[in-house]
């Protein structure tokens, strides 16, 4: 077995680890390598929040990955990655949080789209479609089987492709070597 460092590897090259398939979508982000769960994250859907807020700092689906997701890929595996959630019209006012397991925005998206998994069903992302005058909002952005985007409220269900900066520090790639003979 050969052991290099993952970040060798290049974007649209995959890999597996902790039981889930990646897919590299940038070898260079915040010194690691950025990539996404090749499938439906459980194979399920989720709904962006339980109570239907566009906020993805305050959505129940950010809760479930820190909770659910993190401790199974393990912080010490991953790199911290500032999540951008201006809406879709421009407006900043959610800000952005720094998590290590986060799904993309629709910047992201476009900017990585030729690697992105298309998921049977909508995917989400954390951008907000708009934030009302009072500072919420209901609507958010999703990616369609066929990689068009759309908006659908927070409270219904859509797919999650879970992305992470993974660190190289602490993570190696296991290569068979073959032997050829002339």
């Amino acid at each position: 077995m050969k052991e290099e460092n993952i970040g060798v590897l290049s974007a649209g090259e995959r890999f597996g680890f902790k039981g889930f398939e990646w897919i590299v979508l940038d070898n260079n982000v915040d010194g690691g390598v950025l990539a996404i769960m090749a499938s439906a994250w459980n194979n399920e859907e989720y709904s962006f929040d339980d109570d239907g807020c566009n906020n993805y700092a305050k959505s129940s689906l950010r809760r479930k990955l820190l909770n659910e997701l993190l401790p199974v890929l393990g912080e010490d595996n991953l790199i911290p990655h500032e999540v951008d959630m201006v809406a879709d019209n421009g407006d900043d006012r959610y800000g952005t949080v720094t998590d290590r397991v986060f799904i993309l925005s629709c910047d992201e998206y476009r900017k990585y789209r030729k690697h992105v998994p298309l998921l049977p069903e909508w995917m989400w992302t954390c951008t907000p479609w708009y934030i009302s005058d009072t500072g919420g909002g209901s609507s958010v952005r999703l990616v369609s089987a066929g990689g068009n985007l759309g908006s659908y409220g927070a409270g219904g269900g859509g797919g999650v492709a879970p992305a992470c900066v993974f660190n190289p520090k602490n993570l190696k790639l296991h290569r068979q070597v073959q032997m050829v003979e002339a």
